[in-house]
């Protein structure tokens, strides 16, 4: 059976969006440790799952070390 219906009521939809940058993190050296920290950005309904961290080095060049920055050691955090 085919036909015409009533008119159904709007509805709203959000949709989450691109979290956003996080604010630039601050450092503090602990011995020979360095601990970074920074305040997670608004996620604007799209859970943040993980940071990609990047250190840049003496001669300007940047690296990521995932071994000792992937979570897996209790210290790093």
């Amino acid at each position: 059976m085919f036909g015409l219906s009533p008119y159904t009521s709007e509805i709203v939809i959000n949709v989450g969006s691109k979290p956003d940058q996080p604010l630039a993190p601050s450092t503090t050296v602990l011995g020979s440790n360095v601990i970074v920290t920074w305040t997670a950005p608004n996620a604007n309904g799209s859970p943040i799952t993980s940071y990609r961290i990047s250190l840049r080095q003496a001669d300007l060049t940047f690296s990521q070390n995932l071994a000792n920055c992937d979570g897996s050691v209790q210290a790093i955090v």
